[in-house]
C-alpha cells in the first residue's frame, strides 16, 4: 500500500494539464512532445519537493506554470506567433525557474560538506549546519541555469538546454 503523497499528484495532474494545453493550441500531441513535457514536469517537480524552501515550493511552481501556459495561450490566440518549440521552451523554463533552491540539484553540490555550486564556474559556497534551501537565494538563478544546462542535455533536448537557460536570466 502505498502512501498518500501529495507532489505525486500534482506532478501527474501538471502534466496532464501542460500536455492538454498543448495539445488545445498546437492540435495532436506528439509523442516526442509528450515525453518531453512528462520528463520535464517530473525531474522539475520532483526535485522541487525535497527542498526544505518554505516558499519556493512544488505548489508555487505548479501555479507559476500554469499561469505561464495561460499567457502563452493568449498570446497564441491574439498573435499567434508561438512556436511547439517556444512553447515547450517557457514551459520548461517556469518549471525550472526556482530549481535552483535546491541543495544537491547541481553536481558541483558537496551536501555531506555542506557545500554547494553558485552555478558560476566551479564556485562553491559553504552553508552552515541547519541553513534550509533559501539560503541559496543569491545562487538560485545561475544555480537553476547550471541545472537546466547539464539535464537538458542528458535528455538530448539541445535546443531547450540554451535557450532555457537564457530564460532563467
Amino acid at each position: 500500500m502505498q502512501m498518500f503523497n501529495p507532489s505525486t499528484i500534482a506532478i501527474n495532474s501538471l502534466a496532464e494539464s501542460l500536455k492538454t494545453g498543448y495539445r488545445n493550441t498546437f492540435g495532436n500531441l506528439k509523442p516526442d512532445s509528450a515525453r518531453l513535457i512528462e520528463q520535464a514536469v517530473s525531474l522539475a517537480l520532483e526535485n522541487i519537493a525535497r527542498s526544505d524552501a518554505l516558499y519556493h515550493n512544488v505548489e508555487h511552481t505548479v501555479l507559476v506554470t500554469l499561469v505561464g501556459q495561460e499567457i502563452l495561450c493568449g498570446k497564441y490566440i491574439r498573435e499567434g506567433n508561438i512556436s511547439r518549440e517556444n512553447w515547450l521552451e517557457a514551459i520548461v523554463s517556469w518549471l525550472c525557474h526556482d530549481i535552483g533552491y535546491v541543495k544537491g540539484i547541481c553536481s558541483l553540490d558537496q551536501h555531506s560538506q555542506r557545500l554547494y555550486a553558485t552555478g558560476t564556474d566551479s564556485n562553491t559556497i559553504y552553508l552552515d549546519s541547519g541553513k534550509t534551501d533559501a539560503s541559496l537565494t543569491s545562487y538560485h538563478i545561475d544555480r537553476g541555469k547550471m541545472f537546466v544546462k547539464v539535464t537538458f542535455f542528458r535528455l538530448r533536448f539541445d535546443r531547450c538546454r540554451g535557450n532555457c537557460a537564457k530564460h532563467l536570466n
